[in-house]
């Protein structure tokens, strides 16, 4: 295929990113991935007809060479049926973009059937273990010097003040509740267990979007839908000791070679160079952290969030409640969390049982 027809085909592609994120308010790296499995379907497509002209052949949109693209891939690359069912549904958006732009007039897609995925459960991370990782930064919390108890173990502090201040020497900046970073990033750390925010939904927050009067945050969810975050009063503590005059918030936009964009200016959360924190720095600190304290587990922002409503479920909150909470749509989708929690499962058992006994 020439560089005339990729063009016109990267020029639909364009189209249907930006008709993604104006009309479906879809996040961008939603629009991304439908986008490009639209190009490469729509390549296939030219380059099966032997395109030349600069045009894609008719009947480029109808479920016979959609299905045909998708039994080739399943057939070629095994691909899973995770993947298998995002390209169905870039397919059927991009149906919904070419019937309401007058390009076809109707969606061929809609006869395609996305198959049923596969739901893992995810890994059960127990209450000691996120305190072991949130105790190293301890002494924020109780706003002392030292760290909580997890953490004095995790660096072998013998209790001597001259032990602690050579233990302390080994904590990695990210670690050191004394530094403006470390103490960021309890912050950071503490909200996502407290809250059940995604972690793109945390860096994504403003100073604005934070009242600590009610301990509740303003957030923008998945599909553009606004909610209410609720957070707990440790994270308002810290919340309020890292927003203060003079606070690490503070400390970190101090770092920047340059003046903040008006990005950074507004971020809650805010990287050594007073740009607004991204989602992999958060990733790459927690890695740091775990890897410190010794939790062989593979704990992400993302298991934290499973931490926060899988604690919520074991000590009584309905699975409404947790549904509202972590801004799901529909109510199977928290259920999984019954699954998971196995104290939550003894604790139903032996009250609901009549021979189930009081679980001791």
């Amino acid at each position: 295929m020439d560089a005339v027809e990729i063009a016109g085909i990267n020029a639909i592609v364009d189209e249907f990113r930006e008709w993604i994120r104006n009309s479906r308010s879809l996040s961008v790296r939603t629009a991304d991935a439908y986008g490009r499995d639209a190009g490469l379907y729509l390549k296939w497509y030219a380059h099966s007809k032997g395109a030349r002209d600069g045009a894609l052949p008719s009947g480029y949109f109808e479920t016979a060479p959609l299905r045909k693209y998708l039994a080739e891939k399943l057939k070629d690359r095994d691909i899973s049926r995770r993947s298998y069912g995002r390209k169905v549904a870039a397919f059927k958006m991009l149906g919904e973009f070419l019937a309401e732009t007058g390009a076809t007039s109707s969606n061929a897609a809609a006869a395609l059937k996305t198959p049923r995925q596969d739901k893992n459960l995810p890994p059960y991370v127990p209450r000691e273990t996120v305190e072991s990782l949130l105790d190293v930064y301890g002494g924020a919390a109780a706003k002392s010097e030292r760290p909580g108890a997890a953490g004095r173990a995790a660096f072998e502090y013998a209790g001597d003040e001259a032990d602690y201040e050579e233990a302390r020497k080994k904590l990695p900046p990210s670690l050191d509740s004394a530094t403006a970073v470390g103490t960021r990033n309890h912050v950071l750390f503490e909200l996502i267990y407290s809250s059940g925010l995604r972690v793109g939904e945390v860096v994504s927050l403003d100073v604005k979007d934070v009242h600590l009067n009610v301990r509740q945050a303003s957030v923008i969810g998945k599909g553009g839908k606004p909610r209410l975050a609720v957070f707990g009063e440790r994270a308002a503590g810290l919340l309020e000791t890292y927003l203060a005059p003079g606070g690490a918030r503070a400390e970190l936009k101090k770092g920047a070679s340059k003046k903040p964009a008006a990005d950074g200016e507004r971020a809650l959360f805010v990287s050594k160079s007073g740009e607004r924190l991204g989602v992999r720095q958060v990733q790459q600190a927690l890695k740091i952290l775990r890897e410190y304290v010794g939790i062989e587990l593979p704990l992400t922002p993302h298991k934290l969030r499973h931490a926060f409503a899988t604690h919520l479920l074991e000590g009584g909150a309905s699975l409404r409640v947790i549904q509202q909470l972590l801004g799901h749509a529909d109510i199977s989708t928290s259920e999984i969390y019954t699954r998971v929690s196995p104290a939550h499962l003894r604790k139903t058992y032996h009250a609901a049982h009549p021979h189930g006994g009081d679980g001791e």
